[in-house]
Order: C-alpha cells, then structure tokens, then sequence
C-alpha cells in the first residue's frame, strides 16, 4: 500500500521517473492503485456538494463526477429520496472503477493503430496515472476543471512516451488533437455532452 502511495505522490513531483517505475506493476496494484484514487475523488466531492457547490467543468474534473451529479443522482433522489451529495460517494467511486477500464478499451485500440508498443495494462496506466491531478484535486471547487484538468492533460504525451513508447512529436499531436476536439465541444455548444459549462 506504501508503494502506492508513493507512486500517486510520484506523479505530482516527479512523474517521468514514475512512469518508468511503474510500466511493469501487476495489473493488480494499477486496480487497487484506481480504487484508492477513486475513494478519494469521491469523498472530496461529496464535500463540495455538501457546501452546494455544483459538478460542472469549472468544478469538476472527470466525466463520472458529471454524469453522477447531472444523469443519475436525480433519478435516484427522485426515487428514492436522500441528498444529493450522500448518492455522489457510492456513484463517483463505481462510475470511477469502471471510466478508466473503459476507456483504455477503447484508446487502446487507437494506440495499437498508431503503433504504440506497450499493451492493455499500459494503456490503462497511461490514463490511471496521468489521470493523479484530477483524481486529487478533481472535486475541488474552481481547481478541479481547471488547474487539475489542464494538468492532467499536460501529462498525457508524456504517459504516451514512457507507457507505449511513442516519439514526443507523435504524442504532443496526439494530445494537442485530443483536448483541441474536446474544447471546441465546449465552446461550439457551451456544454459537454449535455452538461452545463458553468
């Protein structure tokens, strides 16, 4: 659990020398590794929709936090009454654990096409621990879609590079193309996928 820890902490100060430590950790530890990450995000969330501040993008910086609080939490409390925030722990958590799996899934595919070299457990690591900043800081009110988010985004050419070996030009584009896609979402429609900006 140490080792963990540590290797979360490493994606904040040193995250090039964590990269190469953990190319290899067993697919076990890169689990237990998303479900320390995921309890956390979803914890400190919650607090922030306790103090009623909203899941969005200035507030928010992962997609199970915005489909918790926009798509599912008001079906439930609907149904089954309770506040809000007290749904988003459970939601977060479970929403969290299955992103990460889901997504490698399918980018994985993508880097296979690109010709990266590392296989699923990298491709899930690249989004598991470029994902630290969000993870840490994703529920914070005003850092959490801005600051975290950018961040964690930042850190996605050089995931590419250590975790499938692609060359730095080939990874810059790929991420520079990524997060152009997804703002121009955001500033053509004012809302990602059905979610308010603010």
């Amino acid at each position: 659990m140490i080792v963990l820890i540590q290797n979360i902490w490493g994606m904040v100060i040193h995250p090039d020398r964590t990269l190469e430590s953990i190319r290899e950790e067993s697919p076990g530890q890169s689990i237990l590794t998303l479900a320390i990450l995921s309890g956390w995000l979803s914890i400190h969330n919650a607090v922030g929709n306790l103090l009623e501040f909203p899941c969005n993008l200035l507030n928010s910086g992962t997609n199970p936090q915005l489909f918790a609080y926009h798509d599912i939490t008001p079906l439930l409390m609907e149904r089954y009454g309770g506040e809000r925030w007290i749904w988003m722990i459970p939601l977060v958590f479970l929403l969290s654990m299955a992103f990460v799996p889901l997504v490698s899934l399918f980018y994985h595919l993508i880097f296979k096409l690109l010709k990266g070299n590392g296989g699923y457990w990298q491709t899930f690591r690249v989004f598991l621990y470029e994902g630290v900043p969000v993870f840490l800081m994703g529920g914070i009110p005003l850092i959490g879609g801005t600051l975290a988010a950018f961040w964690t985004a930042a850190l996605i050419p050089l995931a590419l590079v250590k975790l499938h070996g692609f060359a730095w030009g080939k990874a810059a584009v790929f991420a520079g193309a990524l997060m152009g896609l997804q703002m121009g979402r955001i500033f053509l429609t004012g809302e990602w996928y059905g979610i308010p900006v603010r």
